[in-house]
């Protein structure tokens, strides 16, 4: 396997951030932009420590948290509900 790429573990590992940042917004705890910036930060920092794959790896959490769908779909999560029951 080359080092250039993303390995099947990391992939897994980032999926099951996914679903912990989901967790996060869902409780209201952190703000996807919050989140996304301070990945965007570190991004910058492995950058800069010449690793593109771990940058790379944080891009992809930065445009999971980024999605204007998934953000639409979080948006009517916390939205109140409407009528009366």
């Amino acid at each position: 396997m080359s080092d250039e790429r993303l390995s099947e573990g990391d992939i897994a590992c980032i999926d099951a951030i996914k679903t912990v940042l989901e967790i996060l917004i869902a409780r209201r705890l952190m703000a996807p932009e919050q989140i996304a910036d301070l990945y965007r930060q570190q991004a910058n920092g492995y950058m800069m420590k010449r690793l593109p794959v771990a940058a790379a790896a944080m891009m992809l959490l930065v445009n999971f948290l980024e999605d204007d769908d998934r953000n639409r779909a979080r948006a009517l999560l916390q939205a109140p509900p409407e009528g009366k029951a």
